[in-house]
């Protein structure tokens, strides 16, 4: 989907139809994503040494093939003027030097490959695990959506898919934290964080927190977040609150807080691609649930894996039968 916004023109992934480039490009953005997660939470290794450590080679080789494809994709788009790319119309803006424009079209083809093919995986899986949350998503899709096919204006209207994605990234979260540069010292309690250390995020300790959620950590109920949205907005940010009419409490509203709710992050520095994650996520899950009945094919034991993403491991493997 980033290929067609960016350079209009599928790379024929589903279809079979892509060439050795887009496969090679897609394998090679994997294989450095989840070098990058090898390295990125094991100890600080000193550069001379980094250098010559097979991870960071690896890493190296599938951060240039990225680059070299990415860029031969962008210059023949570039080429061919595709009205509709965004390549194109950033090109006519003139706000953007050539250099810095391509470099952030690759950075976001690169970061769509893993990140949101994981959180699809995700989400199909939880539809296909609780069936029960999976009908009542369907019986909701099916009053608002004509054959499925989800657009902006339908989200207003779609309030339990919005609850059911957000539950999904809480109990199943792809990207659990973000990694800052700290460019002061800092006092946090009885620590002194120094100057220009690197600071790793996670929210998921407090999505999993009973005391902040109120209920069960491991429980998968969408409905919490539909009673989060009834929360004055008077309350203790740090308690979870009971709502009239909802059999569960709504968390503690600082769960609501953008770093803490989202899986993009907060700020000038928050993923770039988060709109076009949020909407893909959106339609396939509505596509998907409104037209089939997901199952799980078989006693499954899936584990959330760190590769630089949390992955599900195995793969799920998931039963696609068409709503009768």
């Amino acid at each position: 989907m980033l290929a067609q916004i960016l350079l209009d023109r599928r790379m024929g992934l589903l279809t079979g139809s892509s060439g050795p480039k887009e496969k090679q490009f897609v394998s090679s953005a994997v294989e450095a994503f989840h070098r990058l997660g090898d390295l990125v939470l094991k100890p600080p290794i000193p550069h001379a040494i980094l250098q010559f450590h097979p991870v960071w080679k690896s890493l190296e080789s599938n951060m240039d093939q990225v680059w070299d494809l990415g860029m031969e994709m962008l210059e023949e788009a570039e080429k061919s003027v595709p009205e509709d790319a965004l390549v194109t119309k950033l090109a006519n803006e003139g706000k953007m030097e050539r250099e810095e424009r391509l470099v952030n079209l690759v950075t976001i083809l690169q970061a769509g490959v893993d990140t949101t093919s994981n959180s699809l995986a995700w989400a199909l899986y939880n539809l296909a695990k609780y069936p029960e949350k999976q009908d009542r998503l369907r019986q909701e899709l099916r009053q608002v959506l004509d054959k499925g096919q989800c657009g902006k204006e339908h989200l207003p209207k779609l309030p339990y898919l919005k609850a059911f994605t957000r539950e999904v990234h809480r109990i199943t979260p792809t990207a659990s934290g973000t990694i800052r540069k700290l460019p002061f010292a800092v006092d946090a309690g009885d620590y002194q964080i120094p100057q220009d250390s690197m600071i790793l995020f996670s929210g998921e300790p407090y999505s999993l927190d009973e005391t902040l959620l109120g209920a069960d950590p491991n429980e998968f109920n969408p409905d919490r977040w539909l009673a989060a949205d009834q929360v004055p907005k008077d309350s203790d940010p740090r308690k979870p609150v009971r709502v009239e009419g909802y059999d569960v409490m709504a968390p503690a509203p600082i769960l609501s807080h953008p770093l803490l709710s989202t899986p993009f992050g907060v700020g000038p520095r928050m993923c770039v691609g988060a709109r076009v994650a949020q909407n893909e996520i959106n339609s396939v899950v509505s596509k998907l649930c409104h037209d089939f009945v997901l199952t799980l094919d078989g006693d499954q034991d899936i584990q959330a894996v760190s590769k630089l993403v949390m992955t599900p491991e195995p793969a799920p493997r998931i039963r696609f039968d068409p709503v009768l």
